[in-house]
């Protein structure tokens, strides 16, 4: 028979000629071999001997007495050689071979099968991760060696290649077409690379002489954290400071601040998170911008690229208390207004009263450690409203925003 040119083997089948043989009484071929057809080896190389011309049926057998996975026929006047593409052959069988027969193709009655050494088309395992290495907002060095290999059911057969796999990467944006890492840095299992965009999978194809192996190593994405700061609060009162960052891997959460949006950041607390969630809570702070940071982290094949959140602004105003001890007294007596100031510091407050239309200072009262007394003489019957008013303040570097006191009423008889 002659070899198949490569429009012959379409749908596994090429057609003889006319050629008819009493199958059954022929004999079996003999030396059935394979080898590669050349180096690129995309085709296996079936050849044979014959006692004569005669047609022949060719099989590709994985197990004794099966359908065939494969199957064609040759004209008789044709060379014992037939170059079969190396797709043919499917990896999941642990063995296969060819058999090869004589007899044509739509007659019943073929001659006795004579195999070929068996061999396997194992393509290679998935190639697994070693090592992701975060840089900067969207820079990763990864290494990866092969995957674990399948045990070798047919030890030195005639297709074996003592080669090592050969290696493509890529990296994919979203649904934006796969960008080649391979000629970036890349040196057998490495490759380091920017993509510009922290979100982004990390693939590589492993190909032998029997196909491609891909592999999705890497999912890369922003941890986007946020942080939710209540614009004021009074001193004394908790603060809570809330946040989320996307996923639920470990990552350290770092919270920092700064006494004023010209001062240094620096760290006022950190935590790893595990929940995508987190809450800080203060008592006693002054006021404060707050941030969070978040490292580049990796958690198995999952690389989070860290960053900050906004900055929010946390105002404290003072606390301010204040009463008449004795609320009630008699016309031309002197009423005490205890006044209490915290954080507690030296300073000077302003007594105002309420005139029925507008507030009006009363006079200033100094107040030490946050405590102080203004004094007031009643000279008309009736109840009036009082409050203190404290300016701003810096204490220890800390601001402290300007308060009223509640009202607080004096009633003269």
């Amino acid at each position: 028979m002659k070899k198949w040119p490569a429009l012959a083997l379409v749908g596994g089948l090429a057609l003889s000629g006319a050629v008819t043989t009493n199958a059954s009484a022929a004999a079996a071929p003999t030396n059935v071999q394979i080898r590669w057809a050349d180096s690129s080896h995309q085709a296996i190389r079936l050849t044979w001997d014959e006692t004569s011309a005669q047609p022949n049926r060719i099989l590709l057998q994985a197990k004794e007495g099966d359908t065939p996975i494969r199957e064609a026929w040759t004209a008789a006047d044709a060379p014992n050689q037939m170059d079969i593409p190396a797709s043919w052959s499917p990896s999941e069988y642990p063995r296969l071979w060819f058999s090869v027969a004589f007899g044509s193709q739509g007659d019943p009655e073929t001659g006795p099968l004579t195999s070929s050494p068996q061999f396997d088309a194992q393509r290679p395992s998935p190639p697994q991760l070693v090592s992701a290495v975060p840089s900067g907002s969207s820079g990763l060095a990864v290494e990866w060696k092969a995957g674990p290999v399948t045990e070798d059911l047919t030890p030195n057969d005639p297709l074996d290649l003592a080669l090592p796999p050969n290696y493509s990467s890529f990296y994919q944006v979203g649904a934006e077409p796969p960008v080649s890492v391979g000629p970036i840095e890349l040196s057998g299992t490495r490759a380091n690379f920017t993509t510009g965009n922290p979100a982004f999978t990390f693939s590589v194809a492993s190909r032998n002489e029997w196909g491609t192996t891909t592999a999705k190593l890497v999912d890369a994405a922003a941890s986007a954290p946020t942080l939710n700061v209540p614009a004021w609060v009074v001193y004394d009162n908790l603060l809570d400071l809330t946040g989320k960052l996307a996923g639920t891997d470990p990552r350290t959460v770092i919270l920092q601040a700064r006494n004023s949006p010209t001062s240094a950041w620096y760290t006022v607390t950190s935590r790893l998170n595990t929940t995508g969630s987190y809450m800080y809570t203060f008592q006693f702070t002054p006021s404060r911008q707050y941030r969070v940071q978040v490292p580049n982290a990796v958690a198995g094949n999952k690389v989070w690229y860290g960053g900050y959140s906004a900055v929010g602004t946390n105002n404290v105003q003072h606390k301010v208390n204040a009463s008449f001890p004795t609320s009630t007294v008699k016309r031309g007596e002197t009423a005490r207004a205890t006044l209490g100031v915290l954080p507690g510091h030296n300073g000077t407050a302003t007594l105002q009263r309420y005139v029925g239309s507008a507030w009006t200072t009363v006079g200033p009262v100094q107040f030490t450690n946050g405590l102080g007394d203004g004094y007031v003489r009643s000279t008309t019957p009736g109840s009036v409203s009082y409050r203190y008013y404290v300016p701003t303040a810096t204490i220890s570097g800390g601001t402290y925003h300007a308060a009223y006191s509640p009202n607080f009423v004096l009633t003269t008889t």
